[in-house]
C-alpha cells in the first residue's frame, strides 16, 4: 500500500507530559484513515522508541491523529481556480 507524502504537521503535549497527540498529513494517500489506526496500532512501540532517545519524568501517551489541512487546502484552491 502507497501512502503519499506523510508527514508531522503539529504535537500537543499535555502540561503534565502524560500525553501527546501527533497530528499526521497524509497527501495523495490512499487510505489515510487506515494509516492513523496502523500508527495508533503501534504508538506503545514509538512510545518506548522515543524513551530510549529522550530521558523524560513520563514518556507521553501517543494518539496519532489526522490533520487533514493540506488537503483541505488544496481542495479550496482547486475550487477557487475554477
Amino acid at each position: 500500500m502507497q501512502y503519499g507524502l506523510v508527514s508531522v504537521t503539529k504535537v500537543d503535549v499535555s502540561p503534565d507530559i502524560k500525553s501527546a497527540r501527533v497530528f499526521i498529513s497524509c497527501f495523495n494517500c490512499a487510505d489515510s484513515a487506515d494509516f492513523i489506526k496502523k500508527l495508533n496500532t503501534h504508538a506503545s512501540e514509538y512510545q518506548r522508541l522515543i524513551n530510549e532517545q529522550i530521558r523524560l519524568k513520563y514518556t507521553p501517551k501517543l494518539k496519532f491523529i489526522l490533520d487533514d489541512t493540506i488537503e483541505y487546502a488544496d481542495r479550496i484552491e482547486k475550487l477557487l481556480k475554477q
